[in-house]
């Protein structure tokens, strides 16, 4: 017979698994290449890149202004 406690085991069990895998399919999408021409969106937030930050960066990133700070913030440890 399955408890409470059995229960919440396996719910946490199964939202720590769902959260890896978006993890993963994050690394994934970050790591692959994109063009950023054809879609112009932050792989972060889903918002466009705005365009002068595709033309200053010629198209070479992925994520929009607020995205990269927070992106870099977050490299160095959240300073």
């Amino acid at each position: 017979m399955i408890d409470d406690m059995d229960r919440a085991q396996t719910q946490e069990a199964f939202d720590r698994e769902r959260a890896l895998a978006q993890v993963q399919t994050r690394i994934a999408a970050s790591l692959s290449p994109r063009d950023t021409r054809v879609d112009g969106c932050c792989i972060d937030c889903e918002q466009p890149i705005e365009p002068a930050r595709l033309h200053a960066m010629r198209h070479a990133t992925s994520r929009c202004v607020a995205c990269a700070a927070e992106h870099e913030r977050h490299l160095r440890g959240g300073r």
